[in-house]
């Protein structure tokens, strides 16, 4: 039984990656000009050359991480559909974990790195958390009121979050100098 619910649990996403891959390929052979054999070689060499990009070296491993990340950030509204909540404020939550985690990098970075990265890591979940959390807060008053003050915080708080943070970088108060 549990090797079933395994396989349903994962087969789902594995077919839709194989699927992927099996039409990037047609889509590769179509496109490249030469003989079939040519076309499978171009193919196969497009996704060495994509692996290889991304997982060949620590540095690549390091930019296909910096480049997952907010990608990865943006399941917890995948999180918060199943929950049966509306959140589309995620851009919001990120923007402000970062935001909080650049002022303590910035302003700690006296303090040893291993305990720099969690103390960063900590406050940026729970500053992302907070802002959630205020959203949060109106769409429960905003259920028994009115869905539009629901729909207006979730869809208003990443465009708030992100004009705070581009003011406190272009004004530079970490470093207390003005453009």
């Amino acid at each position: 039984m549990a090797a079933q619910t395994l396989v349903l649990r994962f087969g789902r996403p594995v077919f839709a990656v194989v699927l992927a891959m099996v039409a990037g390929i047609i889509v590769i052979m179509i496109t490249s000009p030469g003989s079939l054999g040519d076309r499978f070689t171009e193919a196969i060499s497009a996704y060495q050359a994509l692996l290889s990009g991304s997982f060949g070296s620590l540095q690549s491993l390091s930019y296909t991480l910096v480049n997952a990340t907010p990608l990865i950030c943006r399941s917890s509204v995948a999180i918060a559909f199943r929950a049966g909540l509306f959140n589309i404020g995620a851009e919001g939550q990120l923007a402000v974990g970062a935001l909080t985690a650049c002022a303590i990098g910035i302003k700690g970075a006296a303090l040893p790195g291993w305990l720099l990265i969690i103390i960063m890591i900590v406050a940026s979940a729970l500053a992302g958390a907070i802002w959630g959390g205020i959203v949060g807060f109106f769409e429960s008053v905003a259920r028994w009121r009115t869905k539009s003050l629901q729909r207006l915080c979730s869809t208003g708080s990443p465009f708030l979050s992100l004009t705070i943070s581009s003011m406190a970088l272009s004004l530079r108060p970490l470093s207390g100098q003005l453009h």
